[in-house]
């Protein structure tokens, strides 16, 4: 595993033509009102606990047994760990990484695209750093938010494809559990995604919409197939997002600059905001072993018209009031 100190990265062709190419394509593709313009406020105490580059563009964050986060850095292909005060690479893919999850205490699992922007799952171990391939989707067109059902089966958020794929990791075999106008994007040719974030909790899959501004809550049947969706929020705009034991939702709303908390009820109020470092937020975990502090990835406001108000990527930690 590598040591890292982040300064000004020197990218290589490969890389630095997928941070054009993508800033290019998808930097109108975001709703252009804030929904949150009139939501209330009540922050929770936040702190910057790591400082990356302008134009890293950190996308998923996980907290492990030990402490360690993760995170992936989406266009250059890297996993980060942060543990005990230093910042070291896990792995580096030609490719890009998005999606991150535990598949257990000493592994990863990766959603992501190969140098050809083939779709597949990566399998990465936490002490040594191996990335092995778990599948790769053929029919897959951006795989993104990754959830564990057990430990053998995943669910995979497509965002271009509108569409839950499970997962076998076993064989790597892998299957549709549910395509529905509900998970579709509302644009794919303008690089609007649908399905982003996708999390488990008391027996039904939870997703975000980002594009068509909507929280979808997904029963598990008996069998273990998926029951019929329904809207559980409408006009929340949302990347990716965790939830807490009581069903609170807590999402990042990326190029609103800003972390929302949703409760069962409906509620919902703006609990971070750009000043405490969540400029361009993209994923929100919870601490491993936490049931208060919340864990923030950024991009540091990649997708905003002007360059100029991009600042540096962030990891953020956030203590909600008890």
């Amino acid at each position: 595993m590598e040591e890292t100190t982040i300064m000004s990265p020197k990218l290589n062709k490969f890389k630095a033509g997928i941070v054009i190419f993508f800033l290019l394509t998808v930097s109108h593709a975001f709703a252009a009102e804030n929904p949150y313009k009139d939501v209330e406020v009540d922050r929770a105490t936040g702190r910057v606990i790591y400082e990356f580059n302008r134009f890293d563009f950190l996308e998923s964050i996980v907290s492990g047994p030990d402490g360690a986060i993760f995170t992936t850095n989406l266009l250059q292909g890297i996993i980060y760990q942060f543990k005990n005060g230093k910042l070291s690479k896990l792995t580096d893919v030609y490719g890009k990484l998005v999606g991150l999850g535990l598949s257990d205490n000493e592994n990863l699992i990766v959603t992501g695209s190969d140098s050809q922007n083939k779709a597949v799952v990566f399998h990465v171990n936490i002490n040594t750093g191996k990335t092995t391939t778990i599948t790769t989707i053929p029919d897959a067109l951006l795989l993104n938010g990754i959830s564990k059902i057990d430990d053998h089966h995943f669910l995979i958020a497509d965002s271009f494809k509108g569409v839950i794929w499970k997962l076998d990791v076993r064989d790597g075999s892998v299957s549709i559990w549910l395509d529905d106008d509900l998970l579709a994007s509302p644009s794919v040719e303008t690089q609007s995604p649908g399905i982003n974030g996708i999390k488990i909790h008391s027996n039904a899959a939870y997703i975000s919409n980002t594009g068509k501004m909507l929280m979808v809550k997904i029963p598990f049947m008996k069998n273990g197939s998926a029951g019929k969706p329904e809207v559980i929020q409408e006009n929340v705009f949302i990347d990716d997002f965790a939830m807490d034991e009581t069903g609170n939702i807590y999402g990042a709303t990326h190029v609103y600059d800003s972390v929302i908390k949703i409760t069962p009820q409906g509620g919902v109020t703006i609990i971070a905001q750009s000043d405490q470092g969540v400029s361009g937020s993209t994923c929100v975990t919870m601490q491993y072993g936490s049931k208060n502090t919340l864990l923030v990835s950024t991009n540091g406001g990649m997708l905003k018209p002007d360059p100029c108000n991009v600042v540096p990527a962030k990891i953020v930690e956030l203590e909600l009031r008890k």
